[in-house]
Formats: structure tokens, sequence, C-alpha cells
């Protein structure tokens, strides 16, 4: 298994938007910009994969990634 990652060292997000981050068109701030997809296309194309999404709360901020499993091997089975 593997773990791809990004600590976000922003405000954070609270329990219910945690919950939510993965969710289509949602978003955290209503600031005008981006459309709330890229999470739901990270969550789609790992869950493609066999994987997981998913957020965690990190001592320097918001742990967000993914994980797959049964990666090794995986250009040779193509």
């Amino acid at each position: 298994t593997i773990r791809v990652s990004v600590i976000d060292a922003g405000p954070g997000l609270d329990g219910e938007g945690r919950a939510r981050m993965f969710d289509r068109y949602w978003r955290g701030v209503a600031d005008g910009s981006g459309k709330g997809l890229g999470l739901s296309l990270v969550r789609a194309v790992a869950e493609l994969h066999g994987g997981v999404a998913d957020a965690r709360v990190a001592e320097s901020g918001l742990d967000v990634g993914f994980s797959l499993s049964g990666v090794r091997g995986w250009s040779e089975a193509r």
C-alpha cells in the first residue's frame, strides 16, 4: 500500500468540513474561486483503482491524500 498526501498548513476544517470535503461542488470558503471538484476527483480516481481518499488532522495542518493497495508490479500487469 502506498499513500500520497499533501499537508495544508492553513486554518484547517472542522469535523463537518472534513466529512464533506470530498463531496462534489462543496467548498470550504465562498471566495468565488474554484468549483469544488478537485477533491471529489481525487476520491473518484482513488476508488477507481481500489483505493481510498481521506483527510487527517496532522500536527502541522490538514493531511489530505489517497491510499492505493496492490501497486507493486502494476505496470507489468497492464
